[in-house]
């Protein structure tokens, strides 16, 4: 017998709101008779963030998932498949399993505009019918534009499905600025195991609590923005999102003491003071700062060196240290000239971003009619030297 069957494939880390309402949305629209939600093993497009779920627990949530929604089910033939998971085999396995029935591939805008790109998309459309997922009238126009494209080059059939917007993605999840978006049935298998940092947030909340009262309500908008954006630097170039999420946090703890304040902090840790009068009430409070993180909030010698090092940086910078210096020279309270240029290639090259901010700082200084600190002046000698060591061998 003839059937209807959607097969709506991703990631899926974790399954959240908008995953489900565009499944129920084409099952209703397609008059679907079954929806098969299928979880990528390894997903040929795109890397998955340090700390993710492994196949099977995200099989298990996307199981979860598919009971929220009707005709669904999941099915983990992908992670069965192991490699990497091109849509072109699994297409040809769904049609195996159903050979009679209409067979709709569920895609967004997005993937649906690069859908040519893919791995062999004829075979694709050979076998399936394209389901566009369109949440407003603008993507509506962007997929009556790629489909007539697409059917033109590849013969490909396009049906739009229209779904209310859900605001929020899988990696607003994960740096938990959306929490919400994930139902409750999933939550509950997240936090039963452990899943994306489980207790983050509360650790982090609970530091902010003690935190606050350091701050003025300038610095302390600040201390949140370079928070968010040292999470987002160390989701994409795999640093401990903890370990950048707290030292973004202690960083600037001191900054609104007096310079008398700051000078008996100075003595009482035994901080020597290597700044000139002009530099002392801006530098000094990353060493100060660092004192307290380590003595006051017992912070691990990574977190205390990031923060030390997050207003002159240095030549031997590690990871951590790269990602607390960006994320409070870019983070989005940030405006100034070139920082939008900073902050897209921080997310695309870590070290020609960093190069750009400290060239920045550099100009800025002696716009000013001052000497640059000879220690930041030296790491991004350093820095520039080992980037261009980089490419003249990547050219080799």
């Amino acid at each position: 017998m003839k059937g209807r069957t959607g097969i709506f494939g991703g990631t899926f880390n974790p399954p959240h709101a908008g995953h489900i309402e565009a499944a129920r949305s084409c099952v209703e629209a397609l008059s679907l008779g079954r929806l098969l939600m299928i979880p990528t093993n390894i997903p040929p497009h795109k890397t998955l963030p340090q700390g993710s779920p492994d196949s099977a627990q995200r099989f298990e949530m996307t199981k979860i998932a598919a009971s929220l929604v009707p005709m669904a089910e999941a099915l983990d033939i992908e992670i069965k498949r192991l490699g990497p998971s091109y849509t072109a085999d699994t297409v040809k396995e769904i049609r195996k399993l159903y050979p009679k029935d209409t067979l709709w591939l569920i895609v967004g805008t997005d993937m649906l505009e690069t859908f040519d790109s893919w791995y062999k998309p004829q075979d694709i459309v050979s076998v399936c019918r394209i389901a566009a997922v369109a949440r407003s009238v603008d993507d509506r126009q962007r997929i009556i534009k790629k489909a007539r494209q697409l059917e033109k080059d590849l013969g490909a059939r396009v049906d739009i499905i229209y779904n209310h917007v859900t605001e929020g993605s899988s990696t607003d999840f994960r740096t938990g600025r959306k929490r919400h978006i994930v139902p409750s049935d999933i939550m509950r298998y997240i936090d039963k195991n452990g899943l994306y940092n489980a207790g983050f947030r509360e650790k982090q909340d609970e530091l902010e609590r003690k935190v606050r009262p350091m701050l003025t309500e300038k610095r302390y908008i600040h201390t949140l923005g370079c928070r968010k954006m040292a999470d987002m630097l160390a989701q994409r170039w795999g640093c401990d999102r903890e370990k950048a999420c707290t030292a973004a946090m202690l960083h600037d703890i001191t900054k609104k003491l007096t310079d008398e304040e700051q000078l008996q902090l100075c003595k009482r840790y035994g901080i020597i003071n290597k700044y000139a009068p002009h530099e002392f009430s801006q530098l000094i409070h990353a060493d100060t700062a660092a004192a307290l993180a380590e003595d006051v909030f017992h912070m691990p010698p990574d977190i205390v060196r990031a923060i030390k090092l997050h207003t002159l940086g240095s030549e031997d910078m590690t990871l951590l240290d790269k990602i607390i210096y960006l994320s409070d020279a870019i983070e989005e309270n940030r405006a100034y000239p070139g920082v939008e240029d900073i902050r897209k290639a921080a997310f695309e090259d870590l070290d020609n971003a960093l190069l750009m901010s400290m060239e920045s700082t550099l100009a800025n200084i002696r716009q000013k009619g001052r000497e640059p600190n000879p220690q930041t002046a030296r790491a991004h000698d350093a820095l520039k030297k080992s980037i261009s060591c980089k490419g003249e061998y990547n050219g080799a």
